[in-house]
């Protein structure tokens, strides 16, 4: 982490200018929402697959997941 002086910055690319104290804050309450999302995201896939782990349909847990697809692709 750096700071800087300068007037125009950029947050994570280009496009994303910050220009005044209002947009340094939305910013980071847009980066720790991303943050925020992306734990979420995090916990819900090592939850799924600890339950796909601890079920087993006929002995795998891919089974589990191509039996799922398949039968949900039947029609």
């Amino acid at each position: 982490m750096y700071f800087s002086v300068a007037s125009q910055t950029f947050v994570i690319f280009r496009g994303w200018k910050v220009t005044s104290a209002s947009d340094v804050g939305g910013s980071f309450l847009a980066v720790f929402a991303l943050a925020v999302l992306y734990e979420c995201y995090k916990g819900l896939h090592v939850t799924l697959k600890q339950r796909l782990k601890t079920r087993s349909y006929r002995g795998s847990t891919t089974s589990v997941l191509a039996s799922r697809i398949h039968t949900a692709i039947k029609w």
